[in-house]
């Protein structure tokens, strides 16, 4: 319990850090937290658990950081103050699901943003940023060949993570000559030296027996090859099987994430419709698998078409897919396969990463690196959003979009800090609705 108050403490004041100070001062900050919270602070999972527990705690360790693949990493580089954040979130605040899907997140985004004036743009790709008198003013888009000129009022919001922005639309070498040293300097340290998130391979199913007929759970599963009575975990267990895994995902023991949405869903496909899922789809359910998959097994596809890489590709899918079907064969109906080539494709990510920047120690607890991933630049106008800002997953790049929109809106100032003004407590008030300390958070 201690753990986790000081590691939610410590990420606490790595952010406030990094949103408030500059410079010398930011340094001196996070080397008084090292010295405050010395245990836990610039800490890797294996670190602290290596000077807790031993190999006898390994099975209880393993048990209770079972879901570390959230997190997308292993035990010996994964900071610790990441994992009691994972573990209060599901423990303490449960895991929610979205009525209607994740698609009733952008059903209900979208209509807000064009009724104040925003548009919504699909494939459109984002060529470059515009900048002009040392200033973000717009993006260039791409559109069935053309290109077009998007000019903006006050400030350009890349979320399409850090690689994204500063190798494609803005390169280090073509930002305006304001751009301050430190900046550049430690931005292309952190795309030289902080390596992409880990890729996965996921297998979408569409089932024609109901959640009921098949005993779909409702929750997640994580599912691990060991074999407690022939071999005892230790508490290196994890990474090695992990890393076993990586080199020969075909013939290695399977780890992987299952989740069935259409049993989590409580209600709505559509908002407006107020249709159970099962009433919508009876007798059918969906499935999603996931394992973390090196992209280099597929890299030498990735000049290719989706649909058109040949059949040694779709040899290696299908191998993979059927190695983890065999317990639904009979209720499959449709089969969906995703490779981190299709992340590259559809998500855009540099490397087929799925949650942007890996979660190592350096972006963290460097402040040289964790200063350059506030989400106002030192370049007038532009601003960053989305997971490499704050933490992973939806949950992360949700408290990054409002960190954003504070940094824009200038709460990041210290009057406003110390009136304990924030911009969820103010909208609350404005609705007359209660506020709490947790609203003065992120």
């Amino acid at each position: 319990m201690q753990l986790q108050d000081e590691s939610e403490t410590v990420m606490k004041l790595v952010f406030g850090g990094r949103l408030l100070l500059n410079g010398t001062l930011g340094r001196l900050w996070y080397r008084l937290c090292s010295w405050m919270y010395p245990r836990v602070w610039n800490k890797t999972i294996a670190q602290v658990m290596a000077q807790l527990f031993d190999n006898s705690s390994a099975e209880m360790i393993f048990r209770m950081t079972g879901n570390l693949g959230d997190l997308g990493g292993n035990y010996a580089q994964t900071p610790f103050t990441l994992l009691p954040l994972l573990i209060h979130h599901y423990n303490d605040e449960g895991g929610y699901y979205p009525k209607g899907g994740p698609n009733s997140v952008i059903a209900a985004l979208i209509p807000a943003i064009e009724k104040t004036g925003g548009r919504c743009l699909a494939s459109a790709e984002v060529k470059r940023i515009i900048f002009e008198n040392d200033r973000a003013v717009g993006v260039v888009v791409e559109k069935n060949n053309n290109e077009y000129e998007i000019r903006c009022r006050s400030g350009v919001i890349s979320s399409a993570g850090v690689r994204n922005t500063y190798l494609k639309m803005a390169p280090l070498k073509d930002l305006p000559s304001i751009t301050p040293k430190w900046f550049l300097d430690g931005m292309g340290k952190i795309l030289a030296e902080i390596p992409p998130s880990t890729q996965h391979f996921q297998v979408f199913l569409g089932l024609n027996k109901s959640q009921k007929e098949l005993n779909l759970p409702k929750y997640n599963t994580w599912c691990y090859p060991f074999d407690l009575d022939t071999h005892p975990l230790t508490l290196h267990s994890y990474d090695e099987q992990l890393e076993t895994f990586h080199r020969d995902p075909i013939n290695g023991p399977p780890l992987a994430f299952i989740g069935f949405p259409s049993a989590k869903d409580p209600g709505l496909l559509c908002i407006l419709l107020f249709i159970y899922y099962e009433n919508r789809h009876p007798g059918r359910s969906v499935c999603v698998i996931a394992a973390e998959t090196p992209l280099y097994h597929f890299q030498k596809y990735a000049n290719l078409a989706p649909g058109a890489r040949g059949e040694e590709y779709e040899a290696l899918k299908k191998k993979l897919e059927c190695d983890w079907l065999m317990w639904c064969l009979s209720a499959i109906d449709k089969i969906e396969i995703g490779t981190p080539l299709t992340s590259m494709h559809y998500f855009g990510s540099v490397m087929g990463e799925s949650y942007g920047l890996d979660s190592s120690l350096n972006r963290f607890f460097n402040f040289d690196f964790s200063h350059c991933l506030r989400p106002k630049q030192p370049i007038p106008g532009l601003y960053l959003a989305g997971q490499d800002t704050a933490l992973w997953g939806f949950t992360g790049g949700m408290v990054s979009g409002i960190q954003t929109a504070e940094a824009i809106l200038g709460y990041h100032r210290w009057p406003v800090i110390l009136a304990k003004r924030t911009l969820i407590r103010d909208l609350k008030k404005m609705d007359g609705v209660p506020t709490d300390d947790r609203d003065l958070l992120p």
